[in-house]
């Protein structure tokens, strides 16, 4: 049984431009799909699966401007790997076994608005603008590795997205309109 990432979620996925799967942002390629909700709201495991990894995704350490958020990787049965990214709170470790519709976090805000400079990158000064600065950050990987070469929050830094990193929208649009049971 599939069960969308956030519960009761109303807004449009973004196919393309903001917060879609491989936006170019100038000097790098957006990896996964922004779903954006209120900061606490639930995040829920798309399969059972379990959990290979959990971890800091950003910080005020890496980038000036970002709040500290976490993510989950979590493998399913088909080697498919799903990573979970800016999340405020995770409730999961490492090695845990998961079933689908499981709560695993809690919907974060990455972006700390009182730091973004006019030096900030113009998507980060839009999410600003709009107020879209909670999010989850949904990855899809068909195997290892899901932390790709020149990798940072959510982002890319190349020209090439890699073999291995999926688009999730058709997938993620399956199951909010319970196409995949």
């Amino acid at each position: 049984m599939y069960c969308f990432p956030l519960l009761n979620y109303h807004k449009l996925l973004p196919k393309t431009g903001s917060g879609s799967f491989g936006e170019f942002r100038n000097d790098r390629i957006h990896t996964g799909i922004d779903l954006y909700a209120e900061f606490g709201t639930e995040v829920r495991a798309v399969l059972n699966g379990e959990v290979v990894e959990t971890g800091v995704f950003t910080s005020p350490d890496m980038v000036d401007y970002w709040n500290k958020t976490y993510f989950a990787a979590i493998q399913h049965n088909d080697g498919k790997i799903f990573k979970y990214c800016e999340m405020g709170e995770i409730f999961i470790s490492k090695g845990e076994l998961i079933k689908s519709g499981h709560i695993i976090g809690e919907v974060g805000k990455v972006i700390n608005v009182q730091m973004v400079s006019q030096e900030a990158p113009d998507y980060i000064k839009s999410l600003v603008m709009t107020n879209c600065c909670s999010m989850l950050h949904f990855e899809m990987y068909s195997g290892l590795p899901y932390f790709p070469e020149n990798y940072l929050g959510g982002n890319i830094f190349s020209k090439k997205i890699p073999d291995n990193l999926l688009n999730p929208y058709e997938f993620l649009i399956s199951i909010l309109f319970n196409k995949l049971k």
